[in-house]
Order: structure tokens, then C-alpha cells, then sequence
């Protein structure tokens, strides 16, 4: 396992292979299958955890304080390559806004696919366009 943010990351990561795996009954410390080079199964462990802020705080004030952890990570000066530090799911977040509004890219073998596919199965071909939706 590769430290990740010093003895605190590693602290975290350790958490999590405990909760996921060690508590679970799965696999931990490294002995998770590899999906894509190993026929075993992966037998991957999961938790999950639900947090009520409420209980410790009003909803405004747990809204503000998170405005004020997100500002503060997004003024972050970036490492060296990067342009700006963003939360987890935040690309993923920007991609799938972006998509919504210009629609799903296709390369041209997909599309080929999808026509073959609805030649083959004498259903009308899917209506693709060339110009973004931009909802």
C-alpha cells in the first residue's frame, strides 16, 4: 500500500482497508482480485457510512462550514502539472454537467456499431448528431 498524504493518509487508507475488508470478511491489505488480470474472483469488501449532521449541527451551519472546507480546498496553490485542486467526484461531476448539455460522443467505429446493430435487428438506426444539444 502506497502512502498517500503522509502518516495521516496512511492512517485513513488503513481505516478503510479495515472497514472493507478485514470486518467485512473480504480480501485486504492487497489480496483484492485484480479485475481485469486474474480469473479468481475479487471478493471486494464495502462500507458505507451514514452521517447525520443535523445531530451535531444545524443543516446552515453544516452548509456553511462545507462552503467554507470547499473554498479553502479549491484555493489550495495545485502541484506542480495541475491546474487547480478539486474534491473527489468533482471531474466526474464537470464531465457529466458537460454531457448533459452538448450530449454523449460517440467515435465513429460506435457508431458503426450502433447502425450495423440496428441494420442487423431491423430497428430504426439511433439518431446522431453532429452538433452539440446545448441545453
Amino acid at each position: 500500500m502506497a502512502p498517500i498524504g503522509g502518516p495521516k493518509g496512511s492512517g485513513i487508507a488503513i481505516l478503510m482497508d479495515i472497514m472493507s475488508g478485514v470486518l467485512s470478511g473480504a480480501e485486504f491489505g492487497g489480496t483484492v482480485g485484480d479485475q481485469y488480470k486474474e480469473a479468481r474472483p475479487q471478493n471486494v469488501g464495502h462500507c458505507f457510512i451514514a452521517i447525520k449532521p443535523d445531530v451535531f449541527m444545524s443543516a446552515e451551519q453544516f452548509r456553511a462550514r462545507m462552503d467554507t472546507l470547499v473554498q479553502r480546498v479549491h484555493g489550495v496553490t495545485p502541484a506542480d502539472g495541475f491546474k487547480e485542486v478539486l474534491f473527489p467526484g468533482e471531474p466526474e461531476y464537470r464531465l457529466a454537467v458537460e454531457r448533459t448539455k452538448q450530449g454523449l460522443p460517440f467515435a465513429d467505429a460506435e457508431k458503426q456499431m450502433f447502425e450495423d446493430m440496428a441494420s442487423k435487428y431491423s430497428v430504426p438506426p439511433l439518431a446522431l448528431s453532429t452538433e452539440p444539444l446545448n441545453l
